[in-house]
């Protein structure tokens, strides 16, 4: 016997929770896991053995073929048994996911050979490929082919009893193949948890003699009897250093020149370290500031991220690049002295990979693995897949799913909600009575659906990983091994292994480049003053392209609303552009530009409040007036803080209300005033924002302003090669031509794989030559550097090249080569930045532009379905539902046009599968919303390719 869950990711379904007392029910005191190619469930499947009091036995299910390479390999699923040590099993699952075609494979020599494990052959298993070895038994269940013992003796091989589940009971038959879709096994043999009386019910087409089975009965019994494999906790990284954290502080301080005799410094850093002692932390800090002292050494790095920033440990260390005492960022914020778990120190760097390789290569392969995550059904998915396995008509449910509380999106009733709505809520009831089998989306939900690859973590063990964990080795999108350990954060902290955040950050890899191309030292912009004016003067210009952070439109919506002249501007503006933080925004817009005098509530708070004119912005700000002026100690600040942080309303912050009131009233604070106060505190969670991440970020923004101000041509050079998109390199192109700068698309003798400047003027890469793809780009490279003889075609591409940006305004020129006065198109023509929402109807408006795209859509499409019922009004339509979605362009934006249900009979034919995306120049005549950019077709004309 061997039992599947859902972490075989559907190819099985069943949480550990789900399985284990199922197998203890049948009657075993042993419960041996064997996930498809997976060792996600293990760490559960301990637990819950634990609980229900059986010995877990661990393994792994894997396919193994006689061909690897071949292009359907013939495979048959064998189950491996660890037998003292799981790193027997890991190994194999690295092996077979590292030769991963369609499925990890191993070759049956690789499957005989295996050291440390039992082994055990599925139903398919190749005759011509087997020979008897130590620890290998022939599988005998419900599924054996009759054919297929006698090729395998007992005089030769030991037969052992086996059932290999796909679904814990038979009614979840159903669940199985709607999770598992077209993987789902569909055998008619059963596939459910078995005991032992049904199990020999399930074999008797094999006509086994008594003896037989008695014997494969005791070889299982006796397999799991040898199986005593353990999951291990890790044994902390332990780096080499041969200096204290201290003495690399005092270090760090003299080469920053911050003195740490000033009383203020050295209370700080006393503090820190202490507590970093006190947790044993220092070996963590040691791993990370040896990282990030070498990624500054050869990459662009990030000045920190999240709450790191805090720390002046982090700082003296080079791990951050924010003095954090300037600007009153706290320690507790990012490591309080009641946490137990691993800090989080996010690093960003220009080139994550290289990063990850130097750990591998510092450390060893075999000590490193990035982070495993699963994916689970979620209420949405898992609603869609069952309407598919039924044929139900996905609006139905989605009228149920619509009228569900709406939870945060961690919140485990997320889960639930579904199943408790089919119980209570009238439309749930009637959904369920028509729909019975529906009800299988509530075990669906909540279980794992696929794994993936965690986008920071990656884990260091002091031993190999595969003595603790197994690692995934398929390719990944880049053609790179996955590299992926096979369990969750919370895991891999429980077994004691060490996870670091490392992140690429693409505007580092954009200023690293804009730095090389000017000629400038990689630690130059660590060294620039943070109060030039000129810098400031690229958001008040509104030069916001390539700007990090500001290319969303609620930033840059709030950043022309004022003048910014202070670093701590760029602070407040990115915290503030958050969702939900409108009426803080505006007040401190208004008090920033004299326009709304600046009140506190009360003279105790203005030194917290002072540096935001009086509102509140930051997290910190809580933290400071609830431990300095309400006396809360940092542990308790600590869960106010998180409990800010998820925007736990007036119920989840209850806890926390007395002393915080308390201690303002204490402190002389009127009752009535530090009520309304702590009022102000629960609705700030909704878009609070933590300090240290802002100031950091801040000041990558400030870099990539001081680039644009003072070497625009270098940055637009960088960030062009990065830009995949013809349409945003035209948009910056513009912006470069309104100050002077120009560019040629390609020059046949300068021209090379990216964006270059040759006499202050931009020069395009080979790449944009329609035809030309990389490895032509490098042979025309490889034949200038030896001076050689370009062959005909690359002469033929590079004469009179064409590329999609050969015209600044591509748009415009087509449109000019039309006549429009015989196409009858008197009125005035408008572009899509002329087209503002004014707050009032605009109608009549017409507009030319090309074709993005044009789709027909439903009304009753989830979204806009969601979007009605939001705004108080029916979600679902009857009759006719359909409308034309059309995108349309101009040169300066992008709108949608809308051919609405009611126009759709008249208009729709008119440009429906008459246009190109991209190509077809078409004039909408139409009104215009007061609020949103959106155009309401009242007329629609095609008039041809540009």
């Amino acid at each position: 016997m061997t039992f599947k869950t859902s972490y075989s990711f559907r190819q099985a379904v069943g949480l550990p929770k789900d399985i284990v007392p199922v197998v203890k029910a049948a009657g075993y005191s042993i419960a041996p896991i064997a996930d498809i190619s997976s060792t996600f469930g293990l760490f559960e499947w301990k637990d819950e053995c634990a609980k229900a009091e059986v010995k877990p036995v661990y393994g792994v299910s894997l396919f193994v073929s006689d061909n690897i390479h071949a292009k359907k390999p013939k495979t048959d699923l064998w189950t491996f048994y660890a037998i003292d040590e799981i790193k027997a099993i890991n190994e194999l699952v690295r092996l077979a996911t590292s030769q991963f075609r369609y499925t990890p494979l191993l070759t049956y020599e690789q499957a005989l050979s295996a050291r440390g494990v039992v082994k055990i052959t599925g139903y398919r298993t190749q005759v011509e490929f087997m020979r008897p070895v130590d620890d290998l038994f022939i599988g005998i269940g419900p599924g054996t082919p009759l054919g297929l013992l006698k090729h395998f003796p007992e005089t030769e091989y030991n037969y052992i009893q086996f059932q290999s589940n796909t679904y814990p009971k038979k009614e979840d038959e159903f669940w199985a193949e709607t999770a598992g879709g077209r993987n789902f096994s569909n055998q008619t043999y059963p596939q459910f948890i078995m005991n032992d009386e049904e199990w020999e019910a399930s074999i008797w087409s094999l006509k086994l003699k008594e003896d037989q089975i008695a014997n494969a009965k005791e070889n299982w019994q006796s397999v799991l009897n040898r199986c005593n494999a353990e999951l291990k906790k890790a044994d902390l990284l332990r780096p080499p250093s041969d200096k204290t954290l201290r003495e690399m502080c005092e270090e760090g301080a003299i080469k920053l020149g911050i003195n740490l005799d000033d009383p203020v410094y050295r209370e700080r850093i006393e503090t820190e370290l202490k507590v970093i002692s006190d947790k044993n932390f220092d070996d963590y800090f040691f791993i990370v500031a040896d990282l990030m002292q070498w990624a500054q050494k050869n990459q662009m790095v990030g000045p920190g991220r999240g709450s790191s920033a805090g720390s002046l440990v982090c700082y003296l260390l080079g791990i951050t690049q924010v003095d954090p005492i300037p600007y009153g960022l706290l320690f507790f914020r990012f490591l309080d002295p009641g946490r137990s778990d691993w800090p989080d120190i996010d690093g960003d760097f220009s080139d994550r990979d290289a990063a990850i390789d130097y750990l591998v290569t510092k450390y060893g392969i075999a000590k490193v693995a990035k982070l495993g995550t699963t994916g689970n059904w979620q209420t949405q998915n898992a609603s869609n897949e069952v309407s598919k396995s039924l044929g139900v008509n996905k609006f139905e449910i989605q009228a149920v799913i619509d009228s569900l509380p709406k939870y945060a999106a961690n919140d485990a009733r997320n889960e639930t909600a579904l199943g408790k709505a089919f119980e209570v809520m009238d439309n749930g009831k009637k959904f369920i009575e028509k729909y019975p089998y529906f009800k299988v989306v509530t075990k669906m939900t909540g279980t794992p659906s696929n794994a993936g690859v965690h986008a920071s973590g990656v884990l260091l063990l002091n031993e190999e990983i595969d003595n603790y964990v197994g690692v995934d080795m398929r390719p990944g999108s880049n053609g790179r091994p996955t590299n992926a350990a096979m369990l969750n954060m919370h895991q891999a902290e429980q077994y004691g292994m060490i996870k670091l955040d490392v992140l690429g950050l693409k505007t580092l890899t954009i200023l690293n480049s804009a730095l090389e191309i000017a000629g400038l030292p990689r630690d130059h912009l660590t060294k620039i003053r943070l109060d030039d004016q000129k810098v400031f003067d690229v958001l008040n210009s509104g030069k916001f392209l390539g700007i990090f952070q500001f290319d969303g439109d609620a930033l840059r919506r709030l950043t022309r609303t004022l003048h910014v002249d202070t670093f701590d501007d760029l602070a407040i503006l990115s915290a503030l552009s958050r969702p939900g933080a409108a009426v803080g925004a505006e007040s401190w817009v208004n008090r920033k530009k004299g326009e709304e005098e600046v009140v506190y509530p009360h003279e105790v708070l203005e030194p917290y409040l002072k540096e935001t004119f009086g509102t509140l912005v930051f997290q910190e700000q809580v933290m400071r007036i609830a431990n300095e002026v309400c006396g809360m100690d940092w542990g308790v600040v600590s869960k106010l803080r998180k409990a800010i942080g998820k925007s736990m309303g007036e119920e989840g912050m209850k806890p926390f209300s007395e002393p915080f009131i308390g201690g303002l009233v204490a402190k002389g604070v009127d009752p009535n005033v530090a009520k309304r106060f702590w009022g102000d505190i629960i609705a700030f969670g909704s878009y609070s924002f933590n300090k240290s991440h802002t100031v950091a970020y801040g000041l990558v923004s400030y870099w990539t302003c001081y680039m644009k101000a003072y070497y625009p041509v270098e940055f637009a050079a960088a960030t062009l090669t990065l830009e995949g998109d013809h349409e945003k390199m035209l948009e910056l192109l513009r912006e470069l031509d309104k100050e002077g700068v120009k560019y040629t698309p390609i020059d046949p003798q300068y021209s090379v794989d990216r964006w270059r400047v040759v006499n202050g003027r931009l020069i395009g890469p080979l790449t944009l030559i329609e035809g030309i793809g990389p490895k032509f780009v490098q042979q025309i490279l490889s034949s200038r550097a030896r001076d050689e003889e370009l062959s005909d075609r690359a002469k033929k591409l590079l004469t009179n090249p064409k590329t999609k940006i050969d015209e600044l305004f591509p748009i415009k020129a087509a449109i000019e080569r039309l006549d429009l006065e015989s196409l009858n198109i008197l009125t005035e023509v408008k572009t899509v930045e002329q087209i503002i929402p004014d707050g009032m109807w605009q109608d009549d408006v017409v507009l030319i532009g090309v074709v993005r795209s044009c789709t027909i859509k439903s009304e009753n499409e989830e979204k806009r379905i969601q979007d009605r019922i939001s705004r108080g009004q029916t979600g679902f339509i009857n009759g006719q539902d359909k409308y034309v979605d059309i995108r349309v362009a101009t040169d300066d934006g992008e709108i949608f046009c809308k051919i609405g249900k009611k126009e759709y009979l008249e208009l729709a034919k008119e440009v429906v599968g008459k246009v190109e995306d991209d190509k077809t120049l078409i004039c909408v005549k139409g009104t215009v919303t007061p609020e949103i950019k959106m155009l309401l077709v009242k007329r629609v004309k095609v008039l041809g390719n540009m």
